[in-house]
């Protein structure tokens, strides 16, 4: 009986167990402090509504550490009080049963993968506070149906929404200096690069004549899509920019385009027939990897 404590001691996790911890309710939450703050490291808990505290003894909790709630079967919502200015890497991955999250009027960044495979979050309001959005943020959350990014976001990561297949409308703030959105598909501010089109929307498309650039998976996932036009504007398709597009079966590429990056179409699945135009020089890899379908047509060059 004498070792049953020691065992149990090396059950825990060493990150865990070496930290101090609080309990609120029936919520343990584990911490670290630097200058008289506090960082929320891991969460035991039943989950359900949960409504994270904004102190413990006289100390500010300023940061959602990194993995601090991740696969916590449960949680059905959270609200982080106004202390906290950072979720750190991966804070919330996988909560499949988090449905609503209500985010800190001070918080300044978003870390890589925060609420990545959140299924069944419905609805995101990114505050004003907030300059940036880490990579895969919000990846395969396929319950997303909208998003509102405030005014101050200024930079927004790679593959942020991808997957997220109820999205029909990502809304940004008039006065965003960086960003903007027109029906729902987001463009920076000058709407010369198409950054990201939600993965909810179906039907075809029609770029606008701005844009000179596709971004890096600009359209990846968006399996809804059926029809795309590319103005003359677009010099630039960025890499994997529509990748797992499905449902594309038709796309018309404008004749002013000289670059093509690696995986642009790969798994379009659908994809019958693509013209090339002669201005293309650069075509990289993978490009039409499992067009299963496909028939290319491809001036000389």
């Amino acid at each position: 009986m004498k070792l049953l404590p020691v065992l149990l001691f090396f059950l825990l996790p060493a990150t865990v167990s070496a930290q101090p911890y609080f309990v609120t309710n029936y919520d343990t939450y584990y911490y670290s402090t630097d200058n008289g703050t506090i960082t929320i490291l891991a969460y035991q808990g039943p989950g359900g509504a949960l409504t994270i505290p904004s102190a413990w003894i006289g100390m500010p909790i300023v940061s959602i550490g990194v993995n601090a709630f991740d696969d916590i079967n449960g949680l059905t919502s959270v609200t982080i009080p106004n202390s906290v200015i950072s979720i750190q890497d991966l804070a919330f991955y996988y909560c499949i049963d988090l449905t609503s999250v209500t985010l800190s009027t001070t918080l300044t960044s978003i870390g890589v993968r925060a609420f990545y495979s959140c299924y069944s979050l419905t609805s995101v309001t990114i505050p004003n506070s907030v300059t940036s959005i880490g990579d895969q943020a919000f990846y395969v959350c396929s319950g997303l149906s909208n998003v509102t990014i405030g005014n101050s976001v200024t930079s927004i990561g790679s593959q942020v929404f991808d997957s997220c297949t109820s999205l029909t409308a990502i809304t940004v703030d008039i006065n965003n200096p960086d960003y903007s959105s027109v029906a729902g598909v987001l463009f920076n501010n000058g709407l010369t690069t198409l950054v990201e089109y939600p993965g909810g929307m179906a039907g075809s498309y029609t770029i606008p004549n701005s844009v000179t650039s596709i971004g890096t998976n600009a359209f990846s996932d968006c399996t809804g899509l059926t029809s795309i036009a590319i103005p003359d504007s677009v010099t630039n398709i960025g890499d994997s920019a529509f990748a797992g597009c499905t449902g594309l079966t038709n796309i018309t590429i404008g004749s002013n385009v000289t670059n093509i990056g690696d995986d642009a179409f790969n798994n379009c699945t659908s994809l019958s027939s693509v013209t090339i135009p002669s201005t293309v020089t650069s075509i990289g890899v993978g490009v039409f990897s499992y067009c299963t379908s496909r028939m290319l047509k491809k001036p000389c060059i």
